[in-house]
């Protein structure tokens, strides 16, 4: 949680680039609900430039039929990361919880960087084995997000957010928080 007080939210945010993604986050949620994921090629071209989608055209049209029949639904996590797995044999927890924070911005993001600032660390693992333990680390990020948001200090960074960027001041608190830590390398 310090690493996050001890950023400077104006001097991150100065860099054109980092301005950049924050209104590409923007146009990925806006174009979500008015679109079918699924077929759309402009959508699917701006969520992989964002989340640095690598993966075949196979593994997408899995990944986002799942997202398009998952839109208005409570999903969880463990759910999508089953799903993904029993269709591409991949254990894929950052696509996973990325797809699952697409559908309620209030879930985190799992991505090498929310690790490295959590002092998380994924194991050697294979398989199912695998899987569950990306469920169990997961779960602790989303236990560290409900703490982080009740301490006053993230409350006042995400304050700063958005006196840096009122016009996305409706993101949830837990993306701004994600875009602190994706920021701290």
């Amino acid at each position: 949680m310090y690493k996050i007080i001890s950023i400077d939210i104006k001097q991150v945010f100065a860099d054109d680039d980092k301005k950049r993604g924050v209104q590409k986050y923007a146009e990925i949620l806006q174009m979500f609900p008015n679109v079918n994921v699924k077929t759309d090629k402009v959508f699917q071209k701006k969520f992989n430039g964002f989340y640095r989608v690598r993966r075949n055209a196979d593994w997408q049209k899995v990944y986002y039929s799942i997202m398009e029949k998952s839109k208005g639904k409570d999903v969880a996590f463990a759910d999508v990361l089953w799903e993904i797995y029993n269709a591409t044999g991949r254990v894929e927890a950052s696509f996973a919880s990325k797809l699952v924070h697409t559908l309620n911005n209030d879930m985190p993001i799992w991505d090498k960087f929310v690790l490295q600032n959590l002092d998380k660390k994924m194991p050697i693992l294979q398989g199912e084995k695998k899987l569950l333990k990306a469920i169990e680390i997961y779960d602790e990020i989303i236990a560290w997000y409900k703490e982080a948001l009740l301490q006053k200090e993230v409350q006042k960074k995400i304050l700063e957010f958005d006196a840096v960027f009122p016009q996305y001041s409706w993101f949830s608190n837990t993306k701004k928080i994600d875009f602190l830590l994706w920021q701290n390398r």
